[in-house]
């Protein structure tokens, strides 16, 4: 009963297996490609907010900067 069982089960062709591993490996790869892309666009999106930070920091203290000289002029 055993062997009857065994020989109904085929056991898959070492080149199909070979290119069901390989397209997974590929897909695999493209994944992490895909992520990879995402992490440097978030990197960059990053980046360009502490820009955006620094820029407006700036302005701010140069606001205060004019405003205390102008305080300091306009006094009698």
């Amino acid at each position: 009963m055993r062997n009857a069982i065994s020989l109904c089960i085929k056991k898959p062709e070492p080149r199909k297996q070979f290119w069901f591993f390989y397209r997974r490996l590929i897909d695999q790869r493209s994944t992490i490609s895909d992520q990879r892309s995402t992490i440097n666009d978030q990197r960059s999106t990053i980046s360009d907010q502490r820009s955006t930070i620094n820029d407006q920091r700036s302005t701010i203290i140069g606001a205060v900067r004019f405003a205390a000289v102008y305080k300091l002029l306009t006094m009698p």
